[in-house]
């Protein structure tokens, strides 16, 4: 018989962002973590290098809000990140380099070299303003290239990002998901991060995400 965090792990993804759109709530694709001055997403696509950099970004303290798939909805007019499944995942090679012992945390699967490396329950039950927005994906040139978002594009942001996009026009309430993209646009920071596809580069881009926020 499987564990309540078993059933939690099988309920993200698809069924999860479902149950936020009928909600209101945009599911954006983004892992998040709690800084004091709000909460901070690393959004992208799939084996971008989100939860690489939610693990670093624990790792120095911060607290997880959700990996993966992050909720947002606006609160008074500003946009406001929810507490989700917070369980961050990694493969075995990236726990090697971040220095986590496999032995010590749980496969997401016993046929998987993946583990949950950070408690699974959010560190808040209560919604965190958002700080700031980063656009995570990879190139193929040697180094970690970072470039503000601006104009058009950071209107953009939660549309290029949501976690399926099918679903969320089938099931987005528009006036809703305009209001969200405008105040996004309006009050939140957005960078865009690129990453050298075969080189390691979670500690620099951590660096860079912390100085950004200083």
């Amino acid at each position: 018989m499987g564990s309540i965090q078993d059933a939690a792990r099988l309920q993200r993804g698809a069924p999860l962002a479902s149950h936020l759109l009928l909600r209101d709530i945009a599911p954006l694709h983004a892992s998040a973590v709690q800084t004091v001055s709000g909460a901070v997403l690393i959004a992208g696509h799939s084996a971008s290098g989100k939860s690489t950099i939610a693990a670093v970004l624990h790792q120095r303290g911060y607290g997880v809000l959700a990996d993966d798939l992050t909720g947002l909805q606006l609160m008074d007019g500003a946009p406001v990140a929810l507490p989700g499944y917070a369980g961050v995942t990694l493969w075995g090679d990236a726990m090697t380099r971040l220095g986590f012992d496999p032995d010590a945390y749980p496969r997401v699967h016993p046929e998987l070299d993946k583990y949950v490396v950070t408690p699974e329950t959010a560190c808040t039950d209560q919604p965190v303003p958002v700080r700031a927005i980063f656009l995570l994906s990879v190139h193929n040139e040697p180094e970690v290239k970072v470039e503000a978002v601006t104009g058009m594009q950071k209107f953009q942001v939660i549309g290029h990002n949501t976690y399926n996009t099918r679903l969320t026009d089938a099931l987005v309430s528009r006036d809703t998901f305009f209001a969200l993209c405008a105040a996004i646009a309006a009050t939140v920071p957005v960078w865009r991060i690129r990453r050298p596809r075969r080189i390691w580069t979670a500690e620099p881009i951590a660096d860079r995400i912390e100085s950004l926020l200083a």
